[in-house]
């Protein structure tokens, strides 16, 4: 089985240490209106159909209600008035912060599951703009 990476053939296991690697290449996180979620972008085959996918792990609270593992990263990128943002398709993306990448890293699980549930039927990830210009 292969899967693409930005135009790339790569394997399951490639791909698998490129976003544990480089993860501010390929997350980015979606903000509406006071919301943000942690995303990624696909294609198709041809590099058209593009689609976000909000991406989110989740932990039981003090209480065992379920949270997210990225919540308190991003509120924190929410209430920065200063974050550095693109525009795309209507949406408004901003990068990831270092403790939410930090986190990506040491969850190889979370990264097996967008393999494999994310990336399949022909959907290809996409580098996210902003790691264009670092």
């Amino acid at each position: 089985m292969s899967l693409i990476k930005v135009g790339l053939e790569a394997t399951q296991e490639d791909l698998h240490r490129e976003l544990l690697a480089h993860p501010c290449r390929y997350f980015f996180i979606l903000l509406t209106e006071d919301l943000a979620a942690l995303c990624i972008r696909t294609c198709d085959g041809r590099g058209e159909n593009l689609q976000s996918h909000v991406i989110d792990g989740l932990t039981p609270d003090s209480a065992g209600n379920l949270v997210s593992l990225f919540e308190d990263d991003l509120q924190m990128v929410v209430m920065d008035q200063n974050r550095s943002t693109v525009l795309s398709d209507g949406d408004e993306l901003c990068s990831i912060s270092p403790d939410i990448a930090e986190k990506i890293r040491i969850l190889p699980g979370f990264v097996d599951w967008i393999i494999s549930t994310v990336l399949t039927k022909e959907r290809n990830i996409l580098i996210y703009p902003v790691s264009w210009t670092k």
